[in-house]
Protein backbone atom coordinates (compact mmCIF):
# COMPACT_ATOMS: atom_id res chain seq x y z
CA UNK A 1 0.00 0.00 0.00
CA UNK A 2 1.42 3.66 -1.05
CA UNK A 3 1.76 5.86 1.49
CA UNK A 4 0.67 9.20 0.59
CA UNK A 5 2.21 12.41 1.91
CA UNK A 6 0.04 15.26 3.95
CA UNK A 7 -0.63 17.84 2.00
CA UNK A 8 1.08 20.20 3.92
CA UNK A 9 3.95 19.17 2.01
CA UNK A 10 2.70 20.02 -1.49
CA UNK A 11 0.69 23.35 -0.61
CA UNK A 12 1.81 26.25 1.22
CA UNK A 13 -0.24 28.26 4.16
CA UNK A 14 -0.98 32.20 3.21
CA UNK A 15 2.24 32.98 5.64
CA UNK A 16 4.44 30.85 4.13
CA UNK A 17 4.21 32.41 0.62
CA UNK A 18 4.34 36.08 2.08
CA UNK A 19 7.76 35.02 3.32
CA UNK A 20 9.56 33.76 0.41
CA UNK A 21 8.47 36.68 -1.65
CA UNK A 22 9.97 39.05 0.52
CA UNK A 23 13.36 36.93 0.96
CA UNK A 24 13.45 36.44 -3.38
CA UNK A 25 15.30 39.23 -3.85
CA UNK A 26 19.31 38.46 -5.09
CA UNK A 27 20.92 40.68 -2.36
CA UNK A 28 18.40 39.72 0.41
CA UNK A 29 17.34 43.12 0.73
CA UNK A 30 13.66 44.01 0.61
CA UNK A 31 12.14 46.21 -2.45
CA UNK A 32 9.48 48.26 -1.19
CA UNK A 33 7.60 50.78 -3.59
CA UNK A 34 8.67 53.86 -2.71
CA UNK A 35 12.60 52.68 -3.39
CA UNK A 36 11.59 52.30 -6.88
CA UNK A 37 9.92 55.57 -7.29
CA UNK A 38 12.64 57.44 -5.59
CA UNK A 39 15.42 55.84 -7.95
CA UNK A 40 12.97 56.84 -10.70
CA UNK A 41 12.92 60.23 -10.06
CA UNK A 42 16.81 60.07 -9.54
CA UNK A 43 17.31 58.42 -13.09
CA UNK A 44 14.66 61.07 -14.58
CA UNK A 45 17.05 63.97 -12.91
CA UNK A 46 20.29 62.52 -14.56
CA UNK A 47 18.79 62.26 -17.84
CA UNK A 48 17.71 66.30 -17.79
CA UNK A 49 21.01 67.57 -16.54
CA UNK A 50 22.76 65.55 -19.11
CA UNK A 51 20.81 66.70 -21.59
CA UNK A 52 20.83 70.19 -20.70
CA UNK A 53 24.85 69.97 -20.66
CA UNK A 54 24.43 68.04 -23.82
CA UNK A 55 22.88 71.00 -25.48
CA UNK A 56 25.41 74.04 -24.13
CA UNK A 57 27.88 72.06 -25.50
CA UNK A 58 26.15 71.20 -28.92
CA UNK A 59 25.56 75.08 -29.17
CA UNK A 60 29.44 76.13 -28.02
CA UNK A 61 30.49 73.80 -30.93
CA UNK A 62 28.01 75.46 -33.10
CA UNK A 63 28.68 79.05 -32.46
CA UNK A 64 32.80 78.45 -33.02
CA UNK A 65 32.18 76.31 -36.07
CA UNK A 66 30.36 79.72 -37.38
CA UNK A 67 31.73 82.36 -36.68
CA UNK A 68 35.26 80.50 -37.40
CA UNK A 69 34.78 80.78 -41.14
CA UNK A 70 34.55 84.44 -40.76
CA UNK A 71 37.35 85.02 -38.48
CA UNK A 72 39.59 83.26 -41.26
CA UNK A 73 38.49 84.72 -44.26
CA UNK A 74 39.18 88.35 -42.31
CA UNK A 75 42.28 87.49 -41.71
CA UNK A 76 43.22 86.03 -45.38
CA UNK A 77 41.35 89.54 -46.89
CA UNK A 78 44.05 92.28 -45.62
CA UNK A 79 42.29 95.67 -46.34
CA UNK A 80 43.18 97.12 -50.14
CA UNK A 81 45.92 99.54 -49.61
CA UNK A 82 46.06 102.15 -52.15
CA UNK A 83 48.46 101.46 -55.20
CA UNK A 84 49.70 103.37 -58.12
CA UNK A 85 47.87 101.85 -61.32
CA UNK A 86 50.66 101.11 -63.98
CA UNK A 87 49.57 102.57 -67.45
CA UNK A 88 49.72 100.59 -70.27
CA UNK A 89 48.49 103.04 -72.67
CA UNK A 90 51.49 103.36 -75.75
CA UNK A 91 53.15 106.68 -76.11
CA UNK A 92 51.71 108.54 -79.36
CA UNK A 93 53.85 111.59 -78.95
CA UNK A 94 56.53 113.11 -81.00
CA UNK A 95 59.73 111.28 -80.97
CA UNK A 96 63.41 111.29 -81.58
CA UNK A 97 65.54 108.41 -82.40
CA UNK A 98 67.32 106.44 -80.04
CA UNK A 99 70.95 104.51 -80.89
CA UNK A 100 71.67 101.42 -79.57
CA UNK A 101 75.21 100.94 -78.62
CA UNK A 102 75.53 97.30 -79.99
CA UNK A 103 73.60 94.36 -81.92
CA UNK A 104 74.66 90.91 -81.72
CA UNK A 105 73.21 87.25 -82.30
CA UNK A 106 73.88 84.03 -82.52
CA UNK A 107 72.50 83.70 -86.56
CA UNK A 108 75.52 83.77 -88.68
CA UNK A 109 75.42 84.35 -92.81
CA UNK A 110 79.14 82.96 -94.18
CA UNK A 111 80.28 82.46 -90.67
CA UNK A 112 80.27 86.23 -90.04
CA UNK A 113 77.50 88.41 -87.93
CA UNK A 114 76.12 90.88 -89.62
CA UNK A 115 74.13 92.14 -86.97
CA UNK A 116 75.61 95.56 -86.70
CA UNK A 117 74.54 95.84 -90.53
CA UNK A 118 71.22 96.30 -88.01
CA UNK A 119 71.91 99.39 -87.18
CA UNK A 120 73.07 101.87 -89.91
CA UNK A 121 71.25 103.37 -92.36
CA UNK A 122 72.34 102.03 -95.27
CA UNK A 123 70.07 100.43 -97.69
CA UNK A 124 72.56 97.96 -98.88
CA UNK A 125 73.58 95.82 -96.11
CA UNK A 126 71.22 94.03 -94.12
CA UNK A 127 71.13 91.13 -91.24
CA UNK A 128 70.26 87.36 -93.19
CA UNK A 129 69.54 84.69 -91.40
CA UNK A 130 69.46 81.27 -93.66
CA UNK A 131 66.67 78.80 -93.29
CA UNK A 132 63.36 79.55 -91.30
CA UNK A 133 63.77 82.04 -89.14
CA UNK A 134 61.65 81.66 -86.23
CA UNK A 135 62.61 81.78 -83.14
CA UNK A 136 66.23 83.51 -84.05
CA UNK A 137 66.94 86.48 -81.88
CA UNK A 138 68.77 90.02 -81.89
CA UNK A 139 69.91 91.51 -78.48
CA UNK A 140 70.57 95.17 -78.72
CA UNK A 141 72.35 96.96 -76.34
CA UNK A 142 72.21 101.07 -74.53
CA UNK A 143 73.34 103.04 -71.78
CA UNK A 144 71.79 102.40 -68.86
CA UNK A 145 68.49 104.11 -67.99
CA UNK A 146 67.76 104.19 -71.97
CA UNK A 147 64.17 105.12 -71.78
CA UNK A 148 62.29 103.50 -75.30
CA UNK A 149 58.51 104.29 -76.65
CA UNK A 150 58.79 102.42 -79.85
CA UNK A 151 60.98 101.25 -82.88
CA UNK A 152 61.05 100.57 -86.51
CA UNK A 153 61.65 97.50 -88.51
CA UNK A 154 62.49 97.16 -92.13
CA UNK A 155 61.40 93.93 -92.95
CA UNK A 156 63.19 92.17 -95.98
CA UNK A 157 65.84 93.06 -98.42
CA UNK A 158 64.20 95.86 -100.34
CA UNK A 159 67.07 95.91 -103.04
CA UNK A 160 66.02 94.52 -106.59
CA UNK A 161 63.82 91.47 -106.22
CA UNK A 162 64.87 90.01 -103.83
CA UNK A 163 62.45 91.28 -101.22
CA UNK A 164 60.05 89.13 -103.58
CA UNK A 165 62.38 85.91 -103.26
CA UNK A 166 63.27 85.89 -99.84
CA UNK A 167 61.17 84.73 -96.55
CA UNK A 168 59.48 87.74 -94.79
CA UNK A 169 58.47 87.88 -91.33
CA UNK A 170 55.30 88.38 -90.17
CA UNK A 171 55.77 88.69 -85.91
CA UNK A 172 58.44 89.67 -84.19
CA UNK A 173 58.16 90.06 -80.13
CA UNK A 174 60.80 92.98 -78.54
CA UNK A 175 61.51 91.97 -75.36
CA UNK A 176 63.14 94.56 -73.01
CA UNK A 177 65.38 94.00 -69.23
CA UNK A 178 62.31 94.30 -66.93
CA UNK A 179 60.73 91.22 -68.71
CA UNK A 180 57.87 93.05 -69.97
CA UNK A 181 57.82 92.44 -74.07
CA UNK A 182 55.62 93.72 -76.75
CA UNK A 183 54.87 91.86 -80.20
CA UNK A 184 54.55 93.50 -83.34
CA UNK A 185 52.32 92.13 -86.45
CA UNK A 186 54.32 92.89 -89.70
CA UNK A 187 52.81 93.52 -93.14
CA UNK A 188 54.46 91.51 -95.81
CA UNK A 189 53.74 93.52 -98.57
CA UNK A 190 55.11 96.66 -96.86
CA UNK A 191 58.70 97.26 -97.79
CA UNK A 192 59.02 100.25 -95.78
CA UNK A 193 59.75 101.15 -92.56
CA UNK A 194 57.20 99.67 -89.95
CA UNK A 195 56.17 100.79 -86.54
CA UNK A 196 55.29 100.03 -83.27
CA UNK A 197 54.67 102.24 -79.92
CA UNK A 198 54.61 100.97 -76.10
CA UNK A 199 54.26 102.77 -72.89
CA UNK A 200 57.75 104.21 -72.07
CA UNK A 201 60.05 101.68 -70.65
CA UNK A 202 63.89 102.30 -69.05
CA UNK A 203 65.79 99.44 -70.46
CA UNK A 204 69.45 98.77 -71.17
CA UNK A 205 68.90 95.59 -73.31
CA UNK A 206 65.89 94.77 -76.06
CA UNK A 207 65.88 91.50 -77.56
CA UNK A 208 64.07 90.58 -80.92
CA UNK A 209 62.78 87.83 -81.35
CA UNK A 210 61.52 86.26 -85.00
CA UNK A 211 58.21 84.75 -84.18
CA UNK A 212 56.54 83.31 -87.53
CA UNK A 213 57.87 83.85 -91.63
CA UNK A 214 56.11 83.27 -94.76
CA UNK A 215 57.53 80.45 -96.81
CA UNK A 216 60.20 81.14 -99.68
CA UNK A 217 59.01 82.89 -102.62
CA UNK A 218 61.57 81.02 -104.79
CA UNK A 219 63.54 77.89 -105.68
CA UNK A 220 66.45 79.95 -105.40
CA UNK A 221 69.23 78.87 -102.10
CA UNK A 222 69.01 82.24 -101.00
CA UNK A 223 65.54 82.71 -100.85
CA UNK A 224 64.81 80.35 -97.61
CA UNK A 225 66.35 82.89 -95.56
CA UNK A 226 64.80 85.83 -93.27
CA UNK A 227 66.17 89.49 -93.80
CA UNK A 228 65.88 92.49 -91.87
CA UNK A 229 67.32 95.49 -93.80
CA UNK A 230 66.98 98.15 -90.30
CA UNK A 231 66.09 98.31 -86.57
CA UNK A 232 65.40 101.91 -84.77
CA UNK A 233 64.30 102.46 -81.33
CA UNK A 234 62.18 105.62 -80.83
CA UNK A 235 62.20 107.67 -77.34
CA UNK A 236 60.54 110.68 -76.27
CA UNK A 237 60.93 113.92 -78.25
Amino acid sequence: MSKRLPDEYFRQTISESSDVRATSSGDGSSASPGSSEHRSHWVSLRLVVVSCVAAALVGVMGTRLVMQPESENSSAAPSPSVTSVLDLTPYDGAVVPVAASRATGECSQDRQDRTAALLDARADTVWRCPGGGVGEAVTFGFLPGTELVGVRIINGDTTDEAYRRGRRITAVRWTFSDGSWTVQPLDISQPEGQEVRFPPVVTDEVLMTVLSTTDPGGPETDANAVVVSRVEFLGRG
